[in-house]
């Protein structure tokens, strides 16, 4: 379940300098290089030299940036890196990092308890704002759009634009949405219709069934459900 593997990270670093350094530790050597933009705006690489070493295997990469990035970075951080399951250690500065309050989530989805009303995909824990557009011809309960709503997929399940800024619309990404979104429909019925079941009449299942106090309700037809076989509707 990976997080990246697009290759834009390794270019990223232009998009902040015009030149930084790489480090790779490996097997007691550090190797340094360091990436510029050359004449002709074309990337480049140079090693600039290698010596002992007793890190830890590993790599480092050194931007050079103004200190007005500083305030961007802490709340993107935020933002970002609230959805990875393992969070990245910070160096320097320390920030917290808060992961997402949910009322109900499992494997396929998550309802949160705070924050913006949006519908997200989170893939690979990178969370992309699903457009309503995208699923206006698909026969979709219009307050699934107004939810604290995350539905989750790994990496190669939905697709995303090159630059990876964006969900790609494409017919497997669609249909993968929509099928997460049925999921949690059919999942929320099925819990409003076993709270119904516990009516002892029919007039007191419909009590049930339309009242507010059912978690969730408004993403469920109510009249299309039954107590003892009877419609509530």
């Amino acid at each position: 379940n990976y997080s990246a593997l697009f290759g834009i990270g390794a270019k990223s670093g232009f998009a902040l300098s015009s030149s930084f350094t790489v480090t790779s530790y490996q097997n007691g050597i550090a190797k340094t290089y360091t990436a510029f933009i050359n004449e002709e705006k074309i990337p480049q690489i140079s090693k600039m030299g290698e010596c002992e070493t007793s890190e830890e295997n590993g790599f480092l990469v050194k931007i050079p940036i103004s200190t007005s990035y500083l305030y961007d970075f802490e709340s993107n951080a935020r933002e970002i890196y609230k959805y990875f399951v393992v969070k990245p250690i910070f160096v320097g500065k320390q920030l917290t990092i808060e992961s997402p309050n949910y009322i109900i989530k499992n494997k396929n989805y998550g309802i949160r308890k705070d924050g913006d009303s949006q519908l997200q995909a989170i893939v690979s824990n990178i969370a992309y704002e699903i457009e309503s557009s995208s699923l206006k011809d698909k026969d979709i309960n219009p307050n699934i759009y107004r939810e604290k709503l995350d539905l989750f997929f790994t990496i190669n399940e939905v697709d995303v634009v090159p630059s990876r800024e964006k969900l790609s619309y494409t017919k497997k990404t669609i249909e993968k949405l929509q099928e997460k979104i049925n999921l949690l429909i059919n999942n929320i019925k099925t819990d409003i219709e076993k709270e119904i079941q516990k009516s002892p009449t029919l007039w007191q299942a419909k009590k049930t069934a339309y009242g507010s106090h059912l978690q969730h309700s408004h993403f469920v037809d109510i009249s299309t459900l039954s107590w003892n076989g009877q419609p509530i509707g």
